[in-house]
């Protein structure tokens, strides 16, 4: 069955809808039970408004019991006061609900990020989606607002059934004989066609509705793109990585022009949803108005007629206005949860997203394997790229071997990285690890098998220690170690609090920003915390003067005796202290062996070599 027809359907509705539900109730168990005691006295409203203060009119015209009409207005009040209070009661409360039931769903966004497939991250519609997806816990759109409206809905069905018991009664009178002639006697004589006539302008209303939803829906994709567009740019002004770029090169000019545009195109579609939104309000106000001049106007005419009492009378009317707002209500609901499903549907998507066959997480704890990791006649093209990045690639990373990745810009080293790491995965030929294809192993048991220094690394607003921990209930000594041999023992003497200083000032004024040498030292530390078999470092000194990597080159070769390391490096000195080195131009493997063999002989690296070497020499 295609989607969208399987998302027309009301069982399929009703099945998200109940799936969803359980899922609150998970976060919050006192959820539901709240919900259903607020449901009550959401049904009981309209027959409080309606019989008690109805009873009390007949009472006063009669003037024939003092002490029930006491009685009676006394009860009216109470069960008012009574309703009111609980119904503050359960709104503070379920407020609580609602808060934890959305923060729960923010989370499992994140986590549902942190699952999916990284080729995944960089598509567009993806990232599209995932706005569609967070918006769910937009008060109109949450999950929570959505239960909120089903359970309204369902209180607004059965108050409506005790108000078309009550009307039954007025439809009683049709038969009766008045005194009336012409509009008003034919008005207190046809109660049926006024009420048919009435709700027709109600399901008119709501259809109208209905349209303006349609028109929400084809604009609400188009307002989450620009509000990943406004996002991205607003950041950008203020993110403290870019603020050097942005104040040398004069860069705020470009960024508001950019937010400038996206306010000039944010404005003409809000404008285009005003239009119609506005008529559609117009166009309902009036209807509305026409069905309370009908009702009110027959009504009216029935007590002219001498058909109904006073008491009566306010029953009626009141029981007919509580209807009308209840056909009018149910319809509104079911359009709002018809919204609501809308995001819940990006919110599920997302969510299944993550989950990708043969690549989910193993039950327990992985322990890391030492091994062979082969590329087989790998290929690879990014998503949406049209030629292919890597062609045929081929080679053994033996256990225990340090492998240098050289090539020009652009070759396809870093892309081997990524394949290496699980990130993506190659269109043709595989990678195995330990003879076994790596599509086939769980992620998270293959995974700790690597650990990785990027030259884009980060660090996060938290703890030196955690930011080597990666979070983790850390080994306090370990963490030591791995600091000491990234080459980091000199920089606790300057720290308050030693490792758990807090780092950047994002959140702490006292948090510590740290050098880019300092920073990348810490990267590496976090890799050596790790400790995995396979160490992956993409430019590990890329922030470091000279002396400096010479020092944690030496601290790198002495943390991966009998480890297999990968490295990436445009310094090829760094090539070295490798056992083997694979040069690659574009996309394919154009030479392979020591450092010593390849620099004799003709060919890319020896040129590569000898290009870098002349710098020196000549200065």
């Amino acid at each position: 069955m295609a989607k969208g027809t399987e998302d027309k359907r009301l069982g399929w509705k009703l099945k998200l809808i109940l799936a969803l539900t359980q899922r609150a109730a998970v976060y919050a168990p006192s959820y539901l039970p709240l919900r259903l005691v607020q449901m009550f006295f959401e049904i009981l409203g309209p027959f409080l408004i309606a019989v008690p203060p109805a009873l009390v009119l007949d009472q006063l015209v009669s003037r024939a019991h003092p002490e029930r009409l006491l009685f009676l207005a006394g009860i009216t009040v109470l069960l008012g006061g009574l309703s009111g209070l609980a119904d503050y009661l359960l709104r503070r409360r379920l407020e609580q609900d609602a808060f934890v039931i959305n923060q729960k769903i923010e989370l499992s966004i994140n986590e549902a990020f942190q699952r999916m497939d990284y080729e995944k991250l960089e598509d567009p519609s993806i990232q599209d989606l995932s706005q569609l997806a967070r918006d769910t816990n937009n008060h109109a759109s949450s999950l929570e607002s959505m239960i909120s409206t089903f359970f309204i809905l369902i209180g607004q069905c059965v108050s409506l059934a005790g108000m078309a018991a009550i009307l039954l009664r007025l439809l009683l009178t049709d038969g009766r004989p008045v005194a009336l002639t012409g509009v008003p006697g034919w008005l207190a004589g046809n109660a049926l066609i006024c009420l048919l006539a009435a709700l027709g302008f109600c399901v008119l209303s709501s259809q109208m509705d209905g349209i303006l939803l349609k028109i929400y829906g084809h604009y609400d994709q188009k307002f989450a793109a620009l509000g990943r567009e406004y996002k991205y740019y607003g950041q950008l002004a203020r993110e403290e990585a870019y603020v050097k770029d942005l104040r040398v090169f004069r860069l705020y000019g470009l960024i508001n022009k950019r937010i400038q545009s996206y306010c000039i195109r944010n404005k003409k579609l809000t404008n285009e949803v005003n239009v119609p939104e506005m008529l559609i309000g117009i166009a309902e106000d009036l209807l509305m108005a026409l069905e309370l001049i009908l009702v009110y106007a027959m009504v009216s005419c029935k007590v002219l007629a001498g058909v109904i009492s006073i008491g009566e009378f306010y029953l009626y009317v009141t029981a007919l206005t509580q209807a009308i707002v209840l056909v009018k209500g149910i319809l509104e609901s079911k359009n709002s949860i018809e919204r609501c499903l809308m995001y819940q549907r990006a919110y599920r998507d997302i969510i299944s997203l993550a989950s990708t066959p043969g690549r989910l997480e193993e039950k327990g704890q992985a322990v890391p394997q030492e091994g062979e990791l082969v590329f087989e006649q790998v290929t690879f093209t990014y998503p949406g790229g049209e030629a292919p990045v890597l062609e045929a690639v081929s080679f053994a990373l033996h256990e225990g071997e340090k492998l240098a990745l050289v090539g020009r810009n652009g070759a396809g080293k870093t892309t081997i990285v990524k394949l290496m790491l699980g990130l993506y995965t190659p269109q043709q030929g595989r990678i195995l690890w330990i003879g076994q294809d790596i599509r086939e192993i769980p992620y998270e048991k293959y995974i700790r098998s690597f650990g990785a220094v990027f030259q884009d690394f980060k660090l996060v607003a938290a703890s030196l220690a955690e930011n080597v921990a990666m979070g983790e209930a850390g080994d306090r000594a370990e963490i030591m170690r791995a600091l000491d041999a990234a080459g980091l023992s000199g920089l606790l003497p300057r720290l308050s609090k030693s490792i758990d200083t807090q780092l950047l000032r994002k959140f702490d004024q006292e948090g510590v920003n740290l050098s880019g040498g300092e920073a990348q030292k810490i990267a590496i530390a976090r890799a050596f915390y790790k400790n995995a078999p396979v160490l992956i470092l993409d430019e590990p000194t890329a922030a470091l003067d000279p002396i400096s990597e010479q020092d944690i080159f030496k601290v790198i070769q002495g943390n991966l005796q009998g480890k297999t390391a990968v490295f990436i490096s445009h310094r090829l000195s760094a090539c070295r202290i490798c056992d083997r080195i694979l040069v690659l131009d574009r996309g394919r493997v154009l030479q392979q062996g020591p450092h010593h063999i390849l620099a004799a002989q003709e060919g890319l690296y020896r040129r590569m070599w000898e290009t870098q070497k002349s710098f020196y020499v000549e200065f």
